[in-house]
């Protein structure tokens, strides 16, 4: 089952995210449902048909924080873009000297007219 080959790469998923945390969400995603495949939604998950329904109703997002490879359970969304996910205000604040410009962009692209 998908489970069974989620578990059986576990370990070399594991060590990829060691190596490449920032650059591996897919694989953090991955590792997370295998972890979690005890889970009501992720037996259900085993079967193939399922698995789509399964993972749209959880949600995979990781920490905006660069150095922060977590994915957040409390949602701590940006108010002004409303895109950016953290998984603590500390993080958050970290995050905003990079974040600030996109964020502005946004806010202004959402207060644009649209064209008709």
């Amino acid at each position: 089952t998908f489970g069974d080959l989620l578990t059986e790469y576990l370990p070399r998923m594991e060590n990829r995210v060691a190596k490449y945390p920032k650059f591996e969400p897919e694989l953090l995603m991955m590792r997370d449902l295998a972890a979690k495949r005890k889970s009501t939604t992720a037996k259900k998950a085993l079967s193939l048909g399922n698995l789509g329904r399964a993972l749209d109703k959880q949600k995979f997002v990781r920490c905006h924080y660069t150095s922060c490879a977590t994915f957040p359970s409390k949602k701590n969304i940006c108010s002004g873009c409303n895109l950016a996910q953290y998984c603590c205000r500390d993080h958050q604040k970290l995050h905003w000297k990079s974040h600030k410009d996109f964020c502005k962009r946004c806010q202004k692209a959402k207060k644009a007219p649209t064209k008709s």
